[in-house]
C-alpha cells in the first residue's frame, strides 16, 4: 500500500488516497471517481480520465501497474 496526493482542478480539490501499488489506471480511476462522486455530490459527465505525475513529468500508462511505472509514497498526481 502506497499513500498519493490526487488532484482534481474542477473542484479544486486535492485527495490524500491509500491505494495498492498494483492497482492499474482504469481501476483506480473508476474508484477515485465513485468515491468522489459519493463524497462531493457531483457527477462527472466523462468517465474518460488520465492522471498526471508531477515527479515524473508523464501521464500514467493505462494497462501497467503504478508499481510498474515507479509510482511511490508520496506520489502528487492530476486527474485529467
Amino acid at each position: 500500500m502506497i499513500m498519493i496526493d490526487v488532484l482534481i482542478p474542477p473542484l479544486d480539490e486535492s485527495f490524500d488516497l491509500e491505494i495498492d501499488e498494483t492497482i492499474t489506471l482504469k481501476d483506480f480511476v473508476n474508484k477515485l471517481t465513485d468515491i468522489v462522486e459519493n463524497v462531493r455530490n457531483v457527477r462527472f459527465r466523462c468517465k474518460e480520465f488520465g492522471l498526471f505525475s508531477f515527479t515524473k513529468g508523464e501521464f500514467i500508462k493505462e494497462g501497467e501497474s503504478f508499481e510498474l511505472q515507479g509510482i511511490r509514497n508520496g506520489e502528487r498526481l492530476v486527474l485529467v
